[in-house]
């Protein structure tokens, strides 16, 4: 089976970069969520950049409600930070526009990018490391084919 999401905590810079690859659902966005709050490095109050541009997103409106009540009933998740995403597709940033409306009770600020440039700054990550951050995607594309 290809793993359609991958993610990795850096503590180092205080962020979690995560990316997904085909068809996603809900279950494999909670799944993924229940995967990084077990990890050993991570921090509910890390920053995020969440990379969605190779992703085919399989959700409706109840999706997107159904995944923020899994979020306020879950405290391991819910944290002070920013979250960016990486689109590449009207669909995405309708989708996550919706998930912005709708997510407010939440105490995490959203944004909506194209690059990964506007995504490190937004985050407050030094462009120092777009790099590092363009081969971790590399790689999960790597590791996914």
């Amino acid at each position: 089976m290809i793993d359609k999401v991958k993610y990795r905590v850096l503590p180092d810079i205080k962020i979690i970069i995560e990316y997904f690859n085909g068809e996603i659902t809900l279950n494999d966005i909670i799944e993924n969520d229940k995967n990084i709050v077990i990890d050993k490095h991570y921090n509910l109050n890390y920053n995020s950049i969440i990379d969605f541009r190779d992703a085919q997103l399989m959700l409706s409106q109840d999706d997107i409600i159904n995944y923020i009540n899994f979020v306020n009933k879950n405290s391991e998740i819910v944290g002070k930070r920013k979250v960016a995403f990486l689109t590449s597709t009207p669909d995405h940033v309708a989708l996550l526009t919706i998930y912005d409306m709708l997510g407010e009770s939440l105490p995490m600020a959203y944004n909506i990018f194209s690059t990964m440039k506007a995504s490190l700054k937004w985050v407050g990550v030094s462009i120092s490391h777009i790099d590092l951050f363009e081969k971790y995607i590399e790689d999960f594309k790597n590791s996914t084919a």
